[in-house]
């Protein structure tokens, strides 16, 4: 049974008399996360407050992991930072990174509880301790101001960008500030970043500040969010917070309410079952459609979960759907890490050299996945005679009977040796073998709307002629595909 005790409120001489601190103490069974996996503790907060420092413990060792979150008077968004953050501070000129700067207003207030993981057979007990008080001594967040690049970089050729669209920083549990990661993107040749906070958006403000000192023509920074729930975890790119409190047959409204504002949106590893290192990493529902793109690649490429991961993208773009593969090194910045950021690389090829020109990009499908910035440049276009052409993310209206069209494949990068992979929903329909540097194959093909797709891989497969690869297949290269209809 849910139990919350509120202790008085209190001051002491050392404190400002009009210091108030309230205290609430209580625990959580496995029957409560049954019925809800958030629970709320509502103070309120009078008028004159300029600051609020808010602290929770709970017993970390014994299977017990609690989250929290902040929501301020009508149920505003203030924050969010997992289990993480065990200190919180807010005021209306900094706040602790996770959380959004601003107004003490007046009113009810609720910390949210997440109950990540209760056990079964036992509780969770925890105590968490709000203090109204005055903002001096606070630590505060330096945003960034001085990020400057070391120069102007040269604008990526033929509109290609090669960037990461999956990465954390210190506003969730990420330990590198957003300066430091756009630096270390800068030196790796990337054109953009998305920083996909978990839960939050306290981090796009920082954006635009990092983003004014270094120059959009050295690096693009794209805002997201790491939708993170515990039956999946979604990413979105654009301005607008979502919702995440959802339960297990819920995920799919975050689909429409990601829709509604305007955002894109994917499915984050969705194969990638961790346990306690990362709960809900897996899609627990692989029925939800709608997607606008699919992880299909998530750090490096033997990670856990890709190959299952890129056959159930194929399974979807065999129903008909249009979905863009995408891939994200889904960087924290730990020590010792085999994640990098831009391992693995996405390129996208934009209207414009904009964050909005580039989220837009994602959702026309004019993407393809590499497994570094190193490359290799990977392009098919299709052509019917010589005044239509067709290329990635493009829809290609062929005759029932099937058509003859002109295939175009381009590969640009270090010297390779591989097997090149032309894939639809009836399977693999070619391999090529390449060697060399920059390759350029063209070769007449047939292809009808029963095929509904074709794209490509790269990369040293066992069986060339299966699309579900085998363990010990290394992946190369994947482009989204050019839709047949």
């Amino acid at each position: 049974m849910l139990v919350i005790e509120k202790l008085p409120a209190t001051s002491t001489e050392n404190r400002d008399p009009s210091e108030k601190v309230l205290i609430f103490r209580g625990s959580v069974s496995w029957d409560d996360k049954l019925k809800s996996d958030y629970i709320y503790i509502n103070f309120h907060i009078p008028e004159s407050v300029k600051c609020l420092e808010i602290s929770y413990t709970y017993p970390e060792n014994s299977g017990c992991i609690l989250d929290i979150g902040l929501l301020g008077p009508g149920e505003v968004f203030r924050g969010w930072s997992g289990s993480n953050k065990k200190q919180i501070h807010l005021s209306p000129e900094s706040a602790t990174p996770g959380y959004l700067r601003g107004p003490i207003d007046p009113g009810e207030w609720s910390i949210m509880l997440g109950l990540a993981k209760i056990p079964r057979n036992g509780y969770c007990p925890y105590q968490v301790i709000i203090k109204a008080q005055d903002c001096e001594g606070l630590a505060q967040h330096n945003p960034g101001i001085q990020c400057t690049a070391p120069k102007k970089r040269a604008k990526p050729p033929e509109n290609w960008f090669k960037g990461d669209l999956h990465v954390h920083s210190v506003h969730s549990d990420g330990v590198n500030t957003i300066c430091d990661i756009a630096l270390d993107a800068i030196r790796q040749g990337l054109d953009y970043i998305a920083i996909t906070d978990h839960n939050t958006i306290s981090h796009h403000e920082e954006l635009e500040i990092v983003g004014r000192g270094l120059g959009r023509e050295n690096l693009i920074l794209i805002p997201g969010v790491e939708i993170t729930t515990y039956y999946g975890h979604l990413n979105v790119w654009g301005e607008g917070w979502i919702d995440f409190r959802r339960g297990p047959r819920e995920l799919g409204s975050l689909v429409q309410a990601a829709h509604e504002k305007g955002l894109v949106i994917s499915a984050n590893h969705p194969f990638r079952d961790l346990g306690d290192l990362c709960i809900g990493c897996a899609l627990a529902d692989k029925s939800i459609r709608g997607f606008d793109a699919v992880e299909v690649w998530s750090g490096p490429w033997h990670a856990f979960g890709n190959r299952e991961a890129l056959y159930w993208w194929h399974t979807m773009l065999s129903e008909g759907l249009r979905v863009a593969a995408i891939g994200g090194s889904d960087y924290h910045g730990r020590r010792d890490s085999v994640i990098r950021v831009g391992e693995p690389t996405t390129w996208i090829k934009p209207s414009s050299g904009t964050s909005k020109g580039l989220i837009e990009a994602i959702k026309l499908g004019r993407t393809y996945v590499t497994a570094s910035p190193k490359g290799p440049r990977i392009d098919i276009t299709l052509a019917r005679g010589s005044t239509e052409t067709y290329s990635i993310g493009d829809t290609v209206a062929v005759e029932d009977r099937g058509e003859n069209l002109k295939l175009v494949i381009e590969i640009q990068g270090d010297e390779l040796e591989a097997i090149l992979k032309l894939i639809t929903a009836e399977g693999v329909i070619h391999t090529q073998i390449v060697r060399g540097g920059d390759n350029k194959f063209v070769k007449d093909i047939i292809l009808s709307k029963e095929h509904r797709f074709l794209r490509a891989e790269l990369g040293i497969f066992s069986d060339p002629y299966s699309v579900m690869l085998k363990n010990g297949d290394i992946m190369i290269a994947l482009t989204s595909p050019i839709y047949l209809r």
